[in-house]
């Protein structure tokens, strides 16, 4: 048997001394002593003793409470305290590090083991219990059923993930949620009324209907079981049934249509019959087909009431035979009487049906087979539709029998493959169709096809390529092996040549807004930008914004709001004008403003633009930059103030003469006119 391995953390080296031999004769093993704090933490750490004696006051920087604390939190040793003092205050500061025992110097030896057997076995019992709660809280995070933990008064204490999941809302939201919050159905005061029953009952299971997060409903059954401690909690199981109640619904739902169904269809009629031929069923259908009544005919024999009396002692003969086997006779054609004595051909099948507990019920199903013709013309004629709609929407359809290898293919698959109509298709054949470099794609349309999933590839027909969009399902025979695949096929040339011209058209829109000099973006109703051009990001990449990057995806009337204010009324004008054209009040907006930088002067014209018709609110966000025309106005200005200056000094030096002074207002007049720039050529 192994030996508990101890380690020592003592400065006195006559108490270690002393501990090393007390352990040494008690059977135990002594790993290393050490006199500092610091040591005896790399010593444990690097030893991993089963226990470590330390003395509360040890020299160094760190104490032994400090080591205690530092060996607990990082290898999960246990630690029993040395001390010269039961009353030192240097305790109770111990009682953070968790220690499994305290030893008072000098040291006894039985007490010495007893303490260290103690704290042997509170350690192991601490890990088992630790390792118990992380199986369970394993368990829990991993359950597909939903966990809560609940106080008395409905808060949520704690949730595992599945809860999470089940309701939609992050972990951190149901804990400041109640239970109330999630009812669907009842009120909180309510819900505090079940919840009493609960506390009363100690538990129960029930259904309750919750609302999630985004709103939807989930049906769940709920079991809790009430613990008083702590106040009183309860500790609840939820599992998601919406699936199993909306299959319920679904099977009442189906139960009543067939019942509905069966009742009231004309063109089937049903009756059924003890093993003595005494009816006891009649619908709707054998009133319309036989002329009797239900009330006239139950109780009744069948024989009596439909059967052909040439016929009657076949079927007398038989129906033992059908109660004998378990198993109903063939279905076929018979000719039976109506009430009024004439014939009517019908489809006859007849169905045994055994309940546990109930005497054995004969069913004979008849098809008045003149609906039934009547129904396969139609269908006849369903068929020439389909072709017809098949042809109208470029779709055709498919099936290939994994047997025969061979593939049926519709009127209109053979007009888009190109290949004339009845001809024998093989897969050798179809594949020879696909272009080489869509193969691989498309032999995932074979036995591993994904019901519902799309494949889009090209054909190659007549020396021209063709896109086409097939959906293939595989079909079973009744031992669940694959006996073929129905397909679709769909021409979609047109569509992806749309595309490819849609493609073509935002590619030109982009170049052509790129080769724009004026910053551009485009926005949405909230202000958040959701394109911009080359001449915006180059911009935006060497003049950034104090907070943030100006780009996609960056609220742009955020940034405005945030840097408008009276010491920059230009940018609470924008934001405002933006925000007009946003909400609709105004179709555009534009704004002179200088925006200069440290090495030089700038003047911009900021415009809002909204898209005209109907669709979601956009804008467009435009800022061109108008230094060259602001400098020359400012020039200009200058001149004429110059000018005039010089028309006063002359004017006073001729007497106001007034030749002169035409001749001047003829210059200024010529000089106010406007300049035309490079760029308004």
């Amino acid at each position: 048997m192994n030996k508990t391995r101890i380690l020592i953390a003592e400065d006195e080296g006559v108490v270690a001394h002393d501990l090393q031999l007390q352990l040494e004769e008690l059977g135990y093993e002594l790993v290393a002593d050490t006199v500092s704090g610091e040591q005896a933490i790399q010593l444990a750490g690097e030893l991993r003793p089963d226990l470590v004696l330390m003395d509360v006051h040890l020299a160094g920087a760190v104490d032994g409470v400090a080591a205690a604390l530092a060996i607990r939190e990082q290898f999960a040793l246990p630690v029993v305290f040395l001390t010269a003092f039961a009353g030192d205050t240097t305790l109770e500061r111990a009682k953070v590090a968790e220690p499994f025992g305290y030893l008072i110097k000098p040291i006894d030896e039985r007490e010495l083991r007893a303490v260290i057997e103690m704290a042997l076995y509170k350690h192991q019992a601490e890990r088992q219990l630790r390792q118990s709660y992380e199986e369970q809280a394993a368990i829990l995070r991993t359950a597909l059923d939903g966990f809560w933990i609940v106080d008395a008064q409905g808060r949520i204490l704690n949730v595992n993930d599945a809860a999470c999941r089940m309701s939609g809302y992050a972990r951190e939201e149901l804990l400041r949620m109640t239970i109330a919050d999630l009812d669907a159905d009842d009120s909180p005061a309510e819900v505090a009324a079940k919840m009493a029953v609960i506390i009363q009952a100690g538990g129960a299971c029930f259904e309750r209907r919750h609302r999630c997060k985004d709103g939807h409903l989930i049906e769940v059954e709920v079991s809790v079981n009430y613990l008083p401690g702590n106040g009183g909690r309860h500790f609840a199981f939820l599992r998601d049934i919406t699936g199993r109640k909306l299959a319920e619904a679904a099977v009442q739902e189906s139960e009543l249509r067939f019942r509905t169904l069966l009742q009231s269809c004309l063109s089937v009629a049903v009756q059924g019959y003890g093993p003595d031929g005494t009816t006891h069923y009649w619908n709707v259908g054998s009133e319309r087909l036989y002329g009797y009544t239900a009330s006239e005919a139950i109780g009744q024999n069948l024989l009596d009431l439909i059967i052909p009396p040439e016929m009657r002692a076949e079927v007398a003969q038989a129906v033992p035979q059908m109660l004998a086997a378990g198993q109903p006779l063939p279905p076929g054609e018979l000719t039976l009487r109506r009430k009024d004595g004439s014939p009517v051909t019908v489809f006859s099948s007849h169905v045994v049906v055994q309940v546990p507990g109930r005497a054995t019920e004969l069913f004979c199903i008849d098809i008045d087979l003149t609906d039934r013709r009547r129904a396969e013309q139609a269908v006849r004629e369903s068929q020439v539709d389909l072709c017809r709609a098949q042809a109208v929407a470029h779709i055709g359809s498919w099936k290939s029998d994994l047997q025969r290898h061979e593939i049926e293919w519709s009127d209109e698959t053979y007009r888009i493959f190109e290949i004339p109509v009845g001809t024998r298709v093989t897969p050798e054949v179809f594949f020879a169709c696909v272009h080489p470099q869509d193969l691989g794609l498309v032999d995932a349309l074979g036995p591993q096809a994904r019901p519902g999933e799309f494949f889009e590839f090209r054909i190659v027909v007549g020396g021209r390529v063709k896109w086409v969009r097939e959906r293939a399902e595989l079909q079973f025979d009744p031992d669940g092996v694959p006996r073929g695949v129905f397909g679709t096929v769909q021409d979609i040339t047109e569509r992806r040549r749309a595309e490819e011209a849609v493609a073509e058209a935002e590619r030109f829109a982009t170049a052509t807004i790129d080769a724009l000099s004026a910053h551009l973006c485009v926005l949405d109703e909230t202000g958040t930008i959701l394109a911009t051009n080359h001449a915006w990001d180059s911009f935006a990449a060497t003049n950034p914004p104090p907070s943030q990057k100006v780009c996609a995806g960056t609220n742009y009337l955020e940034i405005c709001t945030a840097v408008s204010g009276p010491e920059v009324p230009d940018a609470t004008a924008f934001a405002a004008g933006l925000r007009a054209v946003l909400s609709g009040k105004r179709e555009e907006f534009a704004l002179e403003y200088p925006c200069h930088a440290p090495t030089e002067q700038r003047w911009f014209v900021g415009r809002v633009t909204r898209f005209a018709g109907p669709g979601p609110v956009r804008v467009v966000v435009t800022h061109e930059n108008i230094t060259e025309r602001k400098l020359a106005e400012l020039k200009l200005a200058e001149r004429l103030s110059e000018l005039k200056r010089w028309e006063a000094v002359m004017l006073g030096r001729e007497g106001r003469n007034m030749e002169l002074k035409r001749e001047v207002n003829d210059l200024l007049r010529r000089l106010g006119e406007p300049i035309r720039y490079q760029s308004q050529a």
